[in-house]
């Protein structure tokens, strides 16, 4: 079974290490696929911060 394990973790490093290969490529000719939608996430992220951070504040108005 531990050598089953073994190949398995290495079949995945290798994985890995092909999916940077191709990460680098890309960044190399200054092309990013995924450049939208990391975009939107962050904007996401962002304003669900904002929110929290309001609605937080809005309780705090409150409790005083």
């Amino acid at each position: 079974m531990s050598a089953h394990r073994t190949i398995r973790a290495d079949e995945l490093a290798r994985e890995a290490g092909r999916y940077l290969d191709v990460i680098e490529t890309f960044a190399a000719l200054g092309a990013d696929p995924h450049a939208a939608a990391r975009r939107r996430a962050a904007h996401q992220r962002c304003s669900e911060q904002r929110s929290q951070q309001s609605a937080r504040e809005g309780v705090l108005r409150w409790t005083r």
